[in-house]
């Protein structure tokens, strides 16, 4: 399944994009065309959709942020797709993983246009 989103951000805004309110995804690709932070938030069957950010989620000097902090024009990949029909070699025991991305919450740090692919 693929989801195609393009997010119109205001400067100095917080936002919660629903990828799916039924399905996970397990990467998600980003295309920012101002500086913003982003985080994904994982699928959950019990827990309510996460809050849009009040003020910027930027770290204090020396501390960190659980954002990543992404540059104008810059273009990501969070996440991880399980490769599938993968070759089993003997004595290797397989487990499948993958992400399971739900939400992206975002903070504009100007005015434009966030992308999003979610595969």
């Amino acid at each position: 399944m693929l989801v195609q989103k393009t997010l119109n951000m205001a400067t100095a805004t917080g936002y919660v994009v629903p990828l799916s309110t039924g399905v996970a995804f397990g990467s998600v690709q980003l295309r920012a065309g101002v500086a913003c932070y982003v985080k994904t938030v994982s699928y959950s069957a019990i827990d309510p959709a996460p809050s849009a950010p009040v003020a910027t989620p930027a770290p204090a000097l020396g501390a960190t942020a659980d954002y990543y902090h992404m540059a104008a024009s810059e273009t990501i990949r969070i996440g991880y797709e399980a490769p599938m029909g993968a070759v089993k070699f003997q004595n290797i025991v397989e487990t499948s993983y993958t992400d399971t991305i739900q939400y992206l919450v975002v903070w504009s740090e100007g005015a434009g246009d966030l992308v999003i692919n979610a595969h």
